[in-house]
């Protein structure tokens, strides 16, 4: 599927959503919705907020409660690692998994196709997963040896 097939997938489940839920499909709702489909990593409320302030004002508790009513109808994945939030887009297609540093607190994503593979295969009884996400937790090898990490 492609980002532009996800993303009309997207803002059509949101908005069936939001009308099972009796609540509004307003322009700031969508605009967010529409935002969060240029991220193909994690994002955060305050970049979707930066990101929406360029073209439309929006406030960041509409950005934040507008993100939990995405986790609600499935759309987006709510991280939090340490005091760190983020979120990001399910798909079907793209699953990825997180090395954690304990000591720097920078997390890298990674894919492994025989993880991906094993929990595909492995039957959960009456139980149907829809997704899944898997952290590391450790030390990268910045801090490992103690060299500074390169700013990219």
């Amino acid at each position: 599927m492609t980002i532009a097939e996800e993303k009309k997938a997207g803002i059509k489940r949101f908005s069936e959503f939001l009308k099972a839920n009796k609540l509004r499909e307003t322009a700031e709702r969508l605009a967010i919705v529409n935002c969060i489909y240029a991220y193909n990593t994690r994002f955060s409320a305050e970049q979707i907020y930066s990101a929406l302030q360029e073209t439309f004002h929006v406030s960041l508790s509409t950005v934040y409660n507008t993100l939990d009513l995405m986790e609600q109808s499935h759309l987006i994945v709510k991280h939090q690692i340490d005091k760190h939030l983020s979120y990001e887009r399910i798909s079907a297609d793209v699953v990825h998994y997180h090395l954690v540093c304990t000591k720097c607190g920078v997390i890298k994503e990674f894919t492994d196709l025989k993880i991906k593979n094993a929990i595909k295969k492995k039957v959960f009884g009456t139980f149907t997963p829809c997704y899944h996400t898997l952290y590391l937790y450790g030390i990268c090898k910045y801090c490992a040896t103690g060299k500074k990490r390169r700013k990219k």
